[in-house]
């Protein structure tokens, strides 16, 4: 297995890098809504924008749409930045950086971390989403998507229902793991993150699928 790499202001995986390494996302937003219609209740304007992403934020194969976004870990050493990449297809974790700082330069290595594992010809169709953060809108992400040959969108400001499915999976690993524990170092609390990660990709059930997201990806 790659070692993750260090360089003194975080480090980062590329998920397709953990394969060897020994070791709910949310239901999808149409069945909720559709269920939430059944019995009888009215389709808010927040639904209607949760209908409205479902069918935008759906992959019909593997590096095709991503989302991104930045969350916090909390320790008694201070805060950790966590960015990821995840993908919609199969809801897996592309690529991650942490680092001690909420830097441009950490989306940055994020997005070439995660490119790694996209071949050339896939790249034309790859979209990456995200929120209107600083890091987001600034010209060396957009000088880097160009550069890879992403098509870059943005949620509507202050809207957080238009990138739920990156903030979804930080609900997740924060009420599955981060909470559970109080954490002392940033080490610790990276090593938390690598074997979260891990299992997520690898071992953790979705309720939509009955699979972990990495066992729907084709092999090779």
């Amino acid at each position: 297995m790659e070692k993750p790499f260090i360089n003194g202001k975080g480090r980062g995986y590329n998920a397709q890098n953990q394969r060897d390494r020994p070791g709910a996302c949310a239901g999808s937003y149409l069945e909720i809504i559709a269920d939430h219609v059944a019995d009888g209740h009215a389709l808010t304007a927040e639904k209607r924008t949760l209908l409205h992403n479902a069918a935008a934020f759906n992959a019909e194969h593997p590096n095709q749409k991503w989302v991104t976004d930045i969350s916090y870990i909390q320790t008694q050493e201070g805060v950790l930045y966590l960015s990821m990449i995840r993908d919609l297809y199969d809801r897996s974790i592309v690529a991650y950086r942490t680092g001690t700082s909420q830097t441009i330069n950490l989306v940055l290595d994020t997005i070439h971390l995660a490119m790694k594992s996209v071949k050339t010809e896939s790249r034309r169709e790859l979209h990456l989403h995200s929120d209107q953060g600083f890091q987001y809108t600034s010209q060396a992400y957009f000088d880097l998507t160009k550069e890879y040959g992403i098509l870059p969108s943005m949620s509507r400001r202050g809207n957080c229902y238009d990138n739920a499915l990156a903030e979804n999976f930080f609900g997740i690993l924060k009420t599955e793991c981060i909470y559970r524990h109080k954490l002392e170092t940033f080490e610790e609390a990276n090593k938390m993150i690598d074997d979260y990660i891990y299992f997520y990709n690898h071992e953790r059930i979705q309720l939509k699928t009955g699979l972990s997201p990495l066992s729907l990806r084709p092999s090779g």
